[in-house]
C-alpha cells in the first residue's frame, strides 16, 4: 500500500485569516398567549398547614443539595427556591415516572401537582408581601419554546396562573436565544447576573428559567468604623486576613442558639431593630475541630426548624467577615444524585403535559452570588433548564451510502479559519 500526504501551501496564507461567526439576529420573542393571568389574588395571607410541611420538605432539599455540593472545594452559594421553581414548572409539564422523580427530589407528592403549584404561588406572593421598605424580594419565571414544538394550553394556563411565568415563542435556529436569556436574567437580577449561557445548542427546543433577587438592610447595621482586619482560618487550614465586621450589643442582644456541635446567630433585616422585617440571615459556626461538612450532614428541615425555635436574645460579641461569594454550577449530576434520572433519558423522559413533542432535560445550570457588608445583603440567583428533543412529525432520515472500499482522499482542516492543514490520499 502507498501512503501519500501533502502539506498544503495554503496553510501559511490562511492560518491568520479569520472566518467571522454568523450571529443570529436578536428578536424579541412573542408571547404564546396573553389570555392567561397570574392568580395572585387567590393566595392566602399565610401558608396553610400543608404548605408549611412543604417548606420543611423544601428545606430538606436545600440541605440534601448542599451536602452534594460539599464535593466541590471552596465557598459557594445557591438558591434552593430558584431551583425548586424551575423543577416545579418542569413537574407541571411532566407525567409518569419523570414527574414522580422530580417531586420525590423536592419531597413533594407527585399526585398533588395542584398543591405544588399553589405552594409555589403562595410562597412567592406571601414572601414578597412580607418585605418591608428596606427589604426587596423579586421572583421571575419564563419559558421559551421553539416555534417547531406545540405547547399545551393547559400547561400555559397553569405556569402563568401559579408561577407568573412569561411563556414566549422564538425561532431557536434563526434568532439569538442566548442573548435574550442573558438580557432577561440581567434585568431581573438588577445586573448582578448578566451572563447565563454562551449559546443554545441546536438540539435545545425549550428553556425554563427562574430568577431570584434579594436585597435588604440590616435592622441594626454594623458600624463601619468598628470593622477592622483580622485573621480568618480557611478550610485549608491556612490563615488569611479578612475585614471583620464587629458588633457588641449590650442593650437588646442578638438572637443566639446552641446546636449539638455548632452555635448560631440570626440577624434580622428591616427598618429598625425594634420593628424588624420578615427576613433574616443566620450564621452557623462549627465548634473547634468540627468541619462545616460535619455540621451540614446533621441538618435537615426538622433540625433547622428546631434550632430556630431555640433562638433567644443573648449578649453576643459578634464578628463576621465582610464577604462576597458566587457559584456557576452545572447541577445535572446533583439532580441525578437526588433521584431525577428519567427526565434526562431521551427514550424514557415524559414531558407530555408540556408538549406532544419528544423532549428531555439536557442541562440544568444554576448561577448565584451574594455580598454581605455593614449595611446589609444583596443576592441573586438564576436557574436555567435546557430541554432538548426531536420536533414532532420529523421526517424519516434519508441515508446516503458512503462505503470507503476503494482509494480515497483525506484532509485535516483548522475549523475556525477553514485552512487545510493536511491533504492526502489513501490507495
Amino acid at each position: 500500500m502507498e501512503y501519500k500526504v501533502i502539506l498544503s501551501t495554503a496553510v501559511s496564507l490562511c492560518l491568520c485569516a479569520c472566518v467571522p461567526a454568523v450571529v443570529p439576529p436578536y428578536v424579541e420573542p412573542q408571547p404564546l398567549s396573553t389570555d392567561y393571568t397570574f392568580l395572585e389574588d387567590e393566595a392566602p395571607k399565610a401558608l396553610t398547614k400543608a404548605e408549611e410541611a412543604k417548606v420543611a420538605q423544601l428545606n430538606d432539599f436545600a440541605f440534601d443539595f448542599s451536602n452534594c455540593l460539599q464535593e466541590q472545594a471552596g465557598s459557594y452559594v445557591f438558591s434552593p427556591v430558584s431551583i425548586a421553581f424551575v423543577l416545579g414548572m418542569l413537574s407541571e409539564g411532566a407525567a409518569g415516572q419523570t414527574r414522580s422523580e422530580i417531586c420525590a427530589a423536592l419531597g413533594f407528592d407527585p399526585e398533588d401537582q395542584q398543591g405544588i403549584n399553589e405552594f409555589c404561588r403562595d410562597l412567592c406572593v406571601i414572601a414578597k408581601r412580607a418585605a418591608s421598605k428596606k427589604e426587596a424580594l423579586e421572583i421571575a419565571n419564563a419559558i421559551l419554546a421553539d416555534k417547531s414544538i406545540p405547547v399545551k394550553e393547559s400547561f400555559c394556563r397553569n405556569v402563568k396562573g401559579y408561577y407568573n411565568a412569561d411563556i414566549l415563542q422564538m425561532d431557536f435556529n434563526a434568532e439569538d436565544v442566548a442573548s435574550y436569556i442573558n438580557k432577561w436574567a440581567a434585568e431581573r437580577t438588577h445586573d448582578r447576573i448578566t451572563h447565563v449561557v454562551d449559546n443554545i445548542p441546536p438540539s435545545i427546543l425549550s428553556v425554563f428559567i427562574n430568577a431570584l433577587y434579594f436585597k435588604a438592610s440590616w435592622a441594626d447595621g454594623f458600624m463601619e468604623f468598628l470593622s477592622s482586619e483580622g485573621p480568618f482560618k480557611g478550610a485549608d487550614g491556612k490563615t488569611r486576613p479578612e475585614m471583620m465586621m464587629h458588633k457588641k450589643d449590650t442593650y437588646i442582644g442578638v438572637q443566639y442558639a446552641r446546636g449539638s456541635n455548632f452555635s448560631m446567630v440570626s440577624l434580622p433585616y428591616g427598618e429598625e431593630l425594634r420593628n424588624p422585617g420578615q427576613f433574616e440571615m443566620s450564621f452557623l459556626l462549627p465548634d473547634d475541630g468540627i468541619s462545616v461538612d460535619k455540621v451540614l450532614s446533621g441538618l435537615n428541615g426538622k433540625a433547622w426548624a428546631d434550632i430556630h425555635a431555640a433562638l433567644s436574645k443573648e449578649l453576643v460579641d459578634l464578628m463576621i467577615p465582610r464577604f462576597e461569594t458566587s457559584a456557576d454550577l452545572d447541577i445535572n449530576s446533583i439532580l441525578k444524585q437526588l433521584g431525577i434520572c428519567t427526565a434526562y433519558d431521551s427514550r424514557k423522559a415524559d414531558l407530555s403535559n408540556f408538549s406532544s413533542a419528544q423532549l428531555w432535560i439536557d442541562t440544568v445550570k444554576h448561577i448565584a452570588n451574594i455580598s454581605v457588608d455593614e449595611k446589609g445583603t444583596e443576592a441573586a440567583a438564576v436557574t436555567v433548564a435546557m430541554v432538548a428533543g426531536a420536533t414532532l412529525d420529523a421526517p424519516e432520515p434519508q441515508f446516503i451510502e458512503f462505503h470507503a472500499d476503494h482509494p480515497f482522499i483525506f484532509a485535516i482542516t483548522e475549523k475556525t479559519t477553514g485552512a487545510i492543514l493536511f491533504l492526502g490520499c489513501y490507495r
